[in-house]
């Protein structure tokens, strides 16, 4: 498994403004960034499905705010601001795994705030190799991507 760290805008339900037009009245919610961790594959599109149905999280309605997960965590370290791995069980009910990078992956000033701030992350599958900013928005606008929220957990 490879893991791709970024960040996205989620909309959450919070009304950000409201402007009325005559009989009609539109409705603005504010967004939340949160980091993103698509745990893909290396080679190929029979990896994407065998890491889709490792995991078995539910289609990701993007924009919007996935379910959350009881079962997974992600975990950082304190003191190099890396992403180090998962923790959790999985979809087969089977005893906790970990799940460790190959080489812990340093995450920004910003992405570390945003971290710390929000206490979870955006976990998500469905994508191959290293994916690009722009490859993670059109599966993700596509409904491409399987996706919960989980607790990030610091060491």
């Amino acid at each position: 498994m490879n893991f791709t760290v970024s960040h996205v805008g989620l909309r959450t339900s919070q009304v950000d403004s409201v402007k009325q037009e005559g009989p009609l009245t539109e409705f603005n919610f504010a967004t939340k960034r949160f980091v993103a961790i698509a745990v893909t594959d290396i080679d190929g599109p029979t990896d994407v499905q065998q890491v889709k149905d490792f995991f078995s999280w539910p289609t990701w309605p993007a924009p919007y705010i996935p379910p959350t997960s009881e079962e997974w965590a992600a975990v950082f370290n304190t003191k190099t601001k890396a992403f180090e791995g998962l923790y959790g069980s999985t979809a087969a009910g089977e005893l906790s795994v970990a799940i460790r990078c190959a080489q812990a992956s340093r995450i920004t000033d910003a992405m570390w705030e945003m971290v710390q701030g929000s206490g979870c992350v955006l976990l998500c599958t469905g994508l191959s190799g290293d994916p690009t900013a722009a490859e993670f928005g059109a599966a993700a606008g596509n409904r491409k991507l399987q996706a919960v929220l989980a607790q990030a957990v610091f060491d």
